[in-house]
């Protein structure tokens, strides 16, 4: 499997993000934006970041843009409120990519609220193409994040998403779950879990609170993935090492 999913690729060549005011200048700046929202949250600026990032070429290019509105869906499944608010900014919204963005948001969040709201949102009827998309959208069922076994690299994206946006550590966990496929003799799950394993050395160097997560695992005796996350913070600390 050669995907490399894009918050797994895009670890590769940022610094650790720091609070930055809304002005984005390319898919990277956005991205910094996005890995350090849970440490400094200003749900006043969604609404603009939300449309950039689902207007920004660069990010649709890269297929970055599930990422966003995996983001975006975290958010939505935290606070209701802002899934009102977007609804209401959005009633007379004539840009495709930005209602688009909303009904795939809405439907990565798999909740109560955020059906009723696709619902809602379809009977506004602003075009053909929403109502197809809405009823296409509610016969099938996205991924539930914390719950179904991760068996694909989206899933993992998710995941982070979920973490970046909200500080959440259940997204953190279900990546550790994964961990547990990493001798596998199915090539997928092994590659999967390669990635999640990947993934949660470079965040614990970047983010010192996934850092303490995986040390909380390890003193709460994690039994099946206990070696795993040793190795991980291990290599954590001889890389903080190199760098000071």
């Amino acid at each position: 499997m050669k995907r490399i999913t894009w918050i797994l690729l895009f670890l590769i060549y940022v610094t650790v993000p720091r609070a930055q005011d809304l002005k984005f200048t390319d898919a990277n700046e956005y991205g910094n934006w996005m890995m350090s929202y849970y440490k400094n949250p200003q749900p006043a600026n969604l609404f603009e970041a939300f449309k950039y990032g689902v207007n920004s070429t660069e990010i649709a290019n890269s297929g970055s843009r599930d990422l966003v509105l995996s983001f975006f869906a975290a958010i939505f499944r935290q606070d209701t409120l802002v899934q009102n608010d977007f609804y209401d900014r959005l009633k007379t919204e004539e840009n495709q990519n930005v209602r688009y963005g909303f009904i795939f948001s809405l439907w990565y969040t798999n909740g109560e609220h955020s059906n009723s709201k696709l619902k809602d949102f379809k009977q506004l009827k602003i075009n053909e193409k929403d109502v197809e998309n809405i009823d296409s959208l509610l016969k099938t069922r996205p991924i539930d994040i914390f719950n179904d076994p991760i068996s694909d690299p989206t899933h993992l994206d998710m995941c982070w998403a979920d973490y970046f946006a909200t500080g959440r550590k259940q997204g953190v966990l279900k990546i550790i779950s994964g961990l547990e496929n990493i001798n596998s003799q199915d090539y997928t799950k092994k590659v999967i879990a390669s990635s999640a394993r990947w993934s949660l050395r470079n965040n614990a160097y970047m983010h010192e609170t996934v850092y303490e997560i995986i040390t909380e695992q390890i003193e709460n005796g994690a039994p099946n993935n206990a070696a795993q996350l040793i190795s991980i913070l291990k290599e954590v600390d001889e890389k903080r090492n190199e760098h000071n």
